[in-house]
């Protein structure tokens, strides 16, 4: 046995597989905490200006790694610990900033662990604030105003204002954080920060020489490793490089290379501001200016997948006057020399700009011209007893169609049934339990399939498996009601797997629709959310999972408007409301940029106030464009390309110049279209069809999408 002095020299990939262990968990997760302590508690100590928040992120980040270990659970890359617990700790530094307490319910899980003194702020990112004007970002916010600030939502654009501009009072900065006036008051520097953290990142990374191989290999490296967590680490690394490297920050050419360069990388850098608000913003206008350089799926070589320097990989932090400079001190010549190269990139990006692709507010309008070719049928078609809405989905790489099937008319049993897209020939199958079951989802990892099943009983019970044994992983018994529910309505994913939206309807007007948010990785709650005398249909995830929008209509009973909620899906609190032709919201999506909510509403019966549409939401102003007439059904593809279920055929569109592109039709004429989902590739389109009041005439149609 390991004596405890000696677990301290073991690397970070033993120490995990120690902490997998009943026997050892206590001595291995002590050796840990002590290694991780003073790092965790630093990064806390930077998100949030309170010492005892501070400390109580900290704490509830250890707690939920214990949890996660005691739970029987194990980490996929034992390795990469150090990354773990910064993710953890950056989750519960945000959940206390939008209203959560980090810290209550698993202090009982590390009371042996006696945490330190939280140490001060960093200097750095006191004199980056002080610097700022010298270091000329004042050119970079005009650069942003004008490419980023527009295509944020209104909460952002606040806290953009208050952060960067300096000219809201703090009772505005409450406001946008949904915090009280004293709390804004206080993590006011926490948003400062981590804004300008953002951009600094941005800005450095400009102003590095491009045909520097050190430099592209390390930032290559990072992207690779971690496109989420590894931002302030790439920041730290490459002002390392910059302080040894003797020629990057003093090239006076390669301008048009670096506005490439950084164009490239945007998508990752940008992140740190608003939690991957504007991944898929920025890649989007990748595409639009040409740039299709694809990084390689492996590091440079002789650069590290996980460079053994960086903080948080189990090793020694950086020491001595390198190390505690001002960052702003060592950033200057650097920054001072990017602010042209950053000009340079908005200038190609507004040049490059898509016309009318902003989707501004514009009178109601149907398309003025129609592109698409002769009707295209579908190449595969699936028969089988299909039930339900919202019950198709596409496995990650889109070889896989996970929908639900009852073995027989009556629909007295169900089970999910897998499908090979490329053959149409049926997998596994995994029997399910409950009735009403009527919602299923691939993790984006494509390792789990969820599914949801109501019960009489006044439960609603949701369902994770393996998708390839089948093997039940975890249930979730959730969404009560003292009549029960009719069934699962929906239930989606977040982009990056972590949380997990379920819905319910009431199984009478006396039980309300319910929202879920739970934790997937956890399996513990996020967030409940009941709609007291309103009808949900349907969740869709925004872009960086910021917003949920919950569909349906005013009333249980479709008596009144059609309607989306855009809610917070780490508190439930509503943020905006809209209200919507026809009686109910069947279906809705996010357009890949999330600057555009689709909604599709049908007329139930004469109480709706306009006809059912599909309708283009703004999502910054909240004003909508109606596109065509009302349907079931509606899809969005990652390459833009939105489906609309026009009766018994599909009308693909593009939403930009409002016109069809292409016409599919179903095998067999007169069949109602309930679902239509697309592969993660945009490449192949399924849609179910059939009767929607009894089994045996359904299928599921799959197209190839050009």
């Amino acid at each position: 046995m390991v004596s405890d002095s000696g677990l301290g020299e073991l690397p970070d990939a033993e120490l995990v597989a120690l902490a997998e262990r009943r026997e050892s968990r206590q001595r291995a997760m002590t050796a840990i905490y002590e290694r991780y302590e003073r790092r965790v508690l630093r990064f806390c100590a930077s998100e949030l200006r309170e010492k005892e928040h501070a400390l109580d992120a900290a704490h509830d980040a250890f707690a939920e790694l214990t949890a996660h270990f005691v739970g029987g659970r194990t980490l996929k890359d034992p390795e990469a610990l150090g990354a773990y617990l910064h993710t953890i700790a950056r989750r519960k530094c945000m959940k206390y900033m939008r209203g959560g307490t980090p810290g209550k319910g698993h202090r009982a899980g590390l009371d042996a662990l006696v945490l330190g003194n939280v140490p001060e702020p960093a200097a750095g990112d006191s004199g980056l604030l002080e610097a700022e004007d010298d270091l000329g970002l004042e050119l970079v916010r005009q650069l942003l105003d004008h490419q980023v600030v527009p295509s944020l939502n209104p909460r952002h654009q606040l806290i953009y204002e208050h952060a960067v501009r300096r000219s809201l009072t703090g009772e505005a900065l409450a406001e946008a954080l949904e915090m009280s006036p004293e709390r804004a008051k206080n993590n006011a520097h926490h948003v400062r920060t981590v804004v300008v953290r953002g951009f600094t990142a941005f800005a450095l990374f400009a102003s590095g020489r491009g045909e520097c191989g050190e430099l592209d290999a390390i930032v290559r490296a990072a992207v690779e490793r971690d496109g989420e967590v590894f931002t302030q680490r790439l920041r730290e690394e490459i002002t390392r490089h910059f302080d040894t490297c003797p020629n990057c920050g003093k090239c006076q050419t390669c301008g048009p290379l670096q506005a490439r360069l950084v164009a490239r990388y945007a998508p990752v850098l940008f992140p740190l501001i608003f939690a991957g608000e504007l991944r898929e913003r920025f890649q989007d206008t990748l595409r639009q200016i040409g740039d299709s350089t694809a990084l390689p799926s492996q590091p440079a070589p002789g650069v590290p997948r996980r460079p053994q320097r960086l903080p948080g990989n189990g090793t020694a932090e950086p020491e001595g006057d390198n190390a505690t400079r001002s960052l702003g001190q060592r950033l200057r010549l650097p920054l001072a020399m990017g602010i042209p190269l950053l000009l340079l990139l908005g200038i190609a990006l507004y040049q490059h700009r898509p016309t009318g692709g902003r989707n501004t507010p514009a009178a109601d309008s149907t398309p003025s011209a129609t592109i698409a070719a002769g009707p295209v049928p579908p190449r595969t078609v699936l028969t089988r007893f299909f039930v339900g809405n919202n019950s198709l989905a596409f496995s990650r790489d889109g070889k896989t169609l996970a929908t639900l099937v009852s073995p027989d008319q009556n629909g007295s049993s169900y089970s999910i049934q897998l499908w090979n897209t490329s053959t149409g020939k049926p997998g596994l199958s995994f029997a399910t339990t409950g009735n009403g079951v009527s919602a299923v989802a691939f993790s984006p990892d494509g390792r789990t399939v969820a599914s949801g099943a109501g019960s009489d009983g006044g439960n609603l019970v949701f369902t994770l498996r393996d998708a390839t044994t089948g093997q039940v992983t975890d249930t979730i018994t959730t969404i009560t009601g003292a009549s029960g529910v009719q069934e699962g309505s929906s239930v989606v994913y977040g982009s990056d797997g972590r949380l997990l939206a379920m819905s319910a309807a009431g199984g009478d007007t006396n039980t309300e629709d319910t929202v879920e948010v739970w934790d997937a990785t956890t399996h513990s709650p996020v967030t409940t959310r009941p709609f007291a005398g309103e009808a949900i249909y349907g969740v869709a995830f925004g872009p960086g999972d910021s917003v949920l929008a919950v569909g349906g209509g005013d009333g249980v009973t479709s008596k009144g408007s059609g309607r989306v909620d855009l809610l917070d899906p780490l508190t439930g609190n509503t943020t905006a409301t809209l209200h919507t032709t026809g009686n109910l919201v069947y279906s809705l999506a996010f357009s890949p940029d999330g600057r555009t909510l689709v909604t599709s509403s049908q007329t139930v019966d004469s109480s709706a106030p306009t006809p059912g549409s599909v309708q283009l939401w703004d999502m910054r102003t909240r004003k909508a464009t109606t596109l065509t007439g009302a349907a079931r059904a509606i899809a969005f593809s990652s390459k833009n390309v939105l489906a609309v279920a026009d009766g018994s055929g599909v009308e693909l569109w593009n939403i930009t110049t409002k016109t069809v592109t292409a016409t599919l039709t179903m095998d067999q004429a007169g069949q109602a279209i309930t679902d239509l989902v697309f592969s993660p590739d945009g490449r192949t389109l399924a849609a179910e069809s059939g009767s929607t009041t009894r089994l045996g005439d359904e299928h599921v149609s799959l197209w190839d999408v050009p």
